[in-house]
């Protein structure tokens, strides 16, 4: 009942007023859940009678910790790894978690040269771009999960990307 009392005011909260705007299940952007303690989304489906009039939805919430974790867990090679924001750029896992558990924004990351990189992917529905951390060139390729609006990012170090071809030159040089 923490959720259908009059303090909580459920027609108003963004689960609600997004399905109700709306034809289709709707995410909300991540949010914190004093009643359950929790980080979590909203998935919300309308509720349409035959006249096409709104009588309400139905919502599911999805704890969060399962794809951080999930997202965390994706390596590339060596030193790569994967990022998920969600739609309006807040991170979603693959990066520290008080950044997460904070609502950290990738445009807006202490790093300024990632902040300039999430300001190109936010813009864009694909594509790759490039970060430097400590010294050293990161590319991210990205990519827009269509229904959510989140961006999932592979991040892998230039000097990665360059080692075969690095090792392929020293042995075309003995070769020589």
């Amino acid at each position: 009942y923490d959720y259908s009392n009059a303090e909580y005011d459920y027609m108003n909260q963004p689960y609600y007023t997004l399905a109700k705007t709306s034809k289709v299940a709707v995410i909300t952007e991540p949010y914190y859940d004093p009643t359950s303690g929790m980080n979590m989304s909203s998935c919300s489906m309308p509720i349409i009678d035959e006249a096409g009039t709104f009588l309400g939805c139905v919502t599911v919430d999805i704890e969060l910790g399962t794809i951080q974790n999930m997202v965390d867990s994706i390596k590339i090679g060596e030193g790569g790894s994967a990022i998920l924001v969600g739609a309006t750029g807040v991170y979603l896992g693959g990066v520290e978690s008080e950044l997460v558990e904070n609502y950290g924004k990738i445009t807006e990351d202490s790093n300024e040269s990632l902040a300039k990189a999430g300001k190109i992917i936010m813009a864009d529905v694909d594509g790759m771009t490039t970060y430097v951390k400590d010294g050293n060139t990161y590319h991210l390729y990205y990519s827009t999960l269509s229904e959510l609006g989140w961006k999932l990012m592979i991040q892998i170090p230039q000097t990665e990307l360059n080692q075969p071809v690095s090792l392929l030159l020293v042995k075309l040089i003995i070769v020589c």
